[in-house]
């Protein structure tokens, strides 16, 4: 019995401890689900995470130079390399070296940054500013057909060039080694385009060759006093031969460098403009045939108060100086005139005269004018003789667009001997615009282009300036048709009349009752003093009597188109009588004032009259 309450003992104990146990497990298990739970719940709490970072390669070409990590929107270091033989010049986002790298800008990526290094060569160019604008300098250039000392930039250290000058909103301007506009540094190569506010000082604006960012002018969006600093790297030039434009003759203008940088500092306020401009031009017996013409061949360039113009003048050129009043954008012939009184003792040895003054040799001059003083000082800078050169016309007409006929026969001005060059059977579409561009005699496709002449048209309604407060003067078809257009590069002077239309010569004068030439039965111009054409030379011989020579003796030439008046036309007079000589007898005609011919000397004279120099000779019969 006892037995058996013994084991009966012993198995209640067995369920009481199994009990234990069993509750023992649950209670385990459920402090691990809540451990668990806990675990689970932090990690979903995220604002206890760490951000992401990302790796920032420091390159050098394919060469890692170091690696950095950088916290998500962290930036990156900035530091500087070292290489031997090298200099560095600053880090670039693309292995091109393009763009310049930003490192205020936050990292959201695995990164490359690429380290330029440079080579240091010497820059031993000589560095302009060209362009155009409101202020002296810029106005001067005028898109860098003039650089003068004073658009040259200093050289103030290491391979770096500095300028100081007036800008105002709407100039425009570059960088470069000359008019051609070689290797030219324009927009892309500012460091920055705004001020430490944010506002924009410097903008792109169109550009010659290339339309990259680089090849774009500086446009000045905010008037001030400015240094601008040019710092190259000559060593690391390299040419943009992928540009359709580019070739082996003018890969000068695409130039292109990665290192180069443009730096600015605005100083304070520019001085005031004052609304009111005088320039100067020439005007002469042989150069503009006593036309004013108003051009870049025949103006002075103005810095500050003084005035500069290189010309070639003929021995004998009678001419003077004149002015021209530019008043809000509108200009009108000025009441200052340059003459021989106006010379400075040593200039005046160069030439002769009393009003107007004569070249006493022929040759190129550089003419100074100090407005202030107005005292005008002149050199004579060579002999040598007007360089011959190839003429073409440039433009828009007919199909072509600008820079199109270079080259091309068909658009190159044949010679008429002297400085007459003509070009027949053009045609010109209504509204284009055009010029006259000059070579160096024989250039080709691979040859160097020669300077820009633009060269303002005396002549009828069907051509205008088109621009006239634009300095290039470009030419505006105002009439389309097919034209003759005959340059003469001395006079600088274009004359351009519809082609198959005969030009005619008259004499009229004070012989004749009312100056008239009409024949009174039609009504049109009559034989009796017309001027018979030989190839361009116009010739009458006539006799001078005692009756005409009583009846007053003074006459001109009347050179007509087609004209169908005796009041229509060109009148031709003294300003067109050539130099006296011992074959002519031109002094016989030549009046005390006035621009009438006159004879008081009775006789049978030959009289001729060049149509392409418009000049008169009279020769004793």
């Amino acid at each position: 019995m006892s037995d058996i309450l013994g084991l009966l003992n012993r198995f209640s104990n067995y369920i009481i401890l199994e009990e234990w146990i069993v509750r023992k497990a649950k209670w385990i298990a459920l402090l691990l689900i809540c451990a668990m739970a806990v675990s689970l719940l932090a990690g979903c709490d995220n604002s206890e995470a760490k951000d992401p970072t990302f790796t920032v390669e420091y390159m050098d070409g394919d060469t890692v130079l170091k690696t950095e990590e950088v916290q998500e929107n962290g930036t990156a270091t900035e530091w500087a390399p070292e290489k031997e033989g090298q200099t560095f010049v600053g880090w670039f986002a693309t292995p091109s070296m393009s763009v310049e790298f930003d490192f205020s800008k936050p990292i959201t990526e695995n990164t490359k940054v690429f380290a330029g290094f440079s080579a240091y060569q010497e820059d031993t160019r000589t560095w302009a500013l060209v362009g155009s604008g409101k202020g002296d300098l810029l106005m001067a250039s005028n898109w860098g057909k003039v650089i003068t000392d004073g658009h040259l930039l200093e050289k103030v250290g290491d391979n770096t060039y500095s300028i100081t000058l007036d800008l105002y909103a709407g100039d425009e301007f570059q960088f470069a080694i000359d008019s051609e506009w070689h290797d030219k540094r324009g927009f892309g190569y500012l460091d920055t385009a705004k001020d430490s506010a944010g506002n924009e000082v410097f903008s792109g604006a169109g550009g010659v060759g290339e339309t990259a960012a680089k090849g774009q002018n500086i446009k000045v969006a905010v008037d001030g006093n400015y240094t601008l600093t040019l710092h190259t790297h000559p060593g690391d030039d390299y040419y943009n031969e992928s540009d359709p434009s580019y070739t082996e003759a003018n890969k000068e203008i695409y130039n292109l460098n990665d290192f180069d940088q443009i730096t600015w500092v605005r100083n304070g306020d520019a001085a005031e403009l004052s609304g009111v401009t005088t320039t100067y031009y020439i005007k002469g017996a042989g150069i503009t045939l006593w036309a004013d013409l108003y051009n870049d061949a025949t103006g002075f360039v103005k810095v500050g108060a003084t005035h500069t113009l290189t010309v070639y003048l003929r021995e004998g050129e009678e001419f003077m100086f004149t002015s021209l009043v530019t008043e809000d954008g509108v200009s009108t012939v000025g009441s200052e005139y340059i003459r021989f009184e106006n010379l400075d003792e040593a200039s005046q040895a160069l030439f002769t005269g009393s009003g107007n003054i004569v070249a006493s040799k022929a040759g190129t001059y550089t003419f100074t004018y100090d407005e202030d003083t107005k005292v005008l000082s002149a050199t004579l800078d060579s002999e040598e003789p007007m360089a011959e050169l190839d003429y073409y016309i440039d433009g828009n007409f007919d199909g072509h667009s600008w820079n199109d006929t270079y080259y091309d026969p068909a658009y190159r001005f044949t010679s008429l001997g002297g400085d007459v060059y003509e070009l027949r059977d053009v045609k010109l579409t209504a509204n284009a615009e055009f010029i006259i561009q000059s070579f160096e005699k024989g250039a080709t496709a691979e040859g160097k282009l020669g300077s820009y002449n633009y060269r303002y048209y005396r002549g009828d309604e069907r051509f205008v300036a088109a621009s006239p407060a634009d300095s290039n003067y470009n030419l505006k078809v105002a009439e389309e048709g097919v034209y003759n257009i005959t340059f003469n590069a001395y006079a600088k002077v274009i004359e351009i009349t519809p082609a198959g239309q005969e030009d005619t010569v008259h004499i009229k004068g004070s012989f004749v009752e009312g100056w008239k030439i009409l024949d009174p039965a039609t009504n049109l111009p009559a034989d009796e003093y017309k001027l018979t054409n030989n190839d361009g030379l116009y010739e009458i011989t006539m006799t001078i009597t005692e009756d005409m020579v009583a009846n007053g003796g003074t006459w001109q030439a009347g050179l007509m188109v087609n004209t169908t008046t005796g009041d229509d036309g060109e009148w031709i007079g003294v300003s067109c009588l050539g130099p006296d000589g011992d074959d002519n007898v031109n002094a016989l005609f030549r009046p005390e004032s006035g621009n009438n011919l006159t004879c008081s000397t009775p006789g049978t004279y030959r009289i001729t009259f060049d149509l392409a120099t418009k000049t008169i000779n009279i020769y004793q019969a």
